[in-house]
């Protein structure tokens, strides 16, 4: 059965990949609102607009003097002790969350 793949991109990122029978049309399959374009085989969610194609995108170089970033050690950040009472947990991960959004 021949099929297409479409890709669902938001602010040039791949976030969704489907495959649909090639008889159907996407435009029958979702909301005009949620807006998908036909990719190659070889698109994969994560993947980021580059130019006329889509690759995967790169870490950023660290350069000398830059702090590394905080390894994870059982499941927490090295060095970050998180309170024993679940309330007081939930807390301090909101607090976390909302420091970086």
């Amino acid at each position: 059965m021949a099929t297409k793949r479409y890709a669902r991109v938001v602010d040039e990122y791949i976030v969704e990949v489907i495959e649909l029978p090639a008889a159907i049309k996407i435009s029958d399959v979702f909301h005009p609102d949620v807006v998908f374009e036909e990719v190659g085989r070889s698109v994969e969610a994560g993947m980021v607009r580059n130019g006329e194609g889509f690759t995967f995108p790169h870490a950023p170089e660290q350069t000398a003097g830059e702090p590394r970033q905080t390894s994870v050690v059982g499941g927490t950040p090295a060095g970050l002790e998180l309170p024993s009472s679940r309330s007081q947990r939930a807390t301090a991960v909101q607090a976390a969350i909302d420091k970086i959004a």
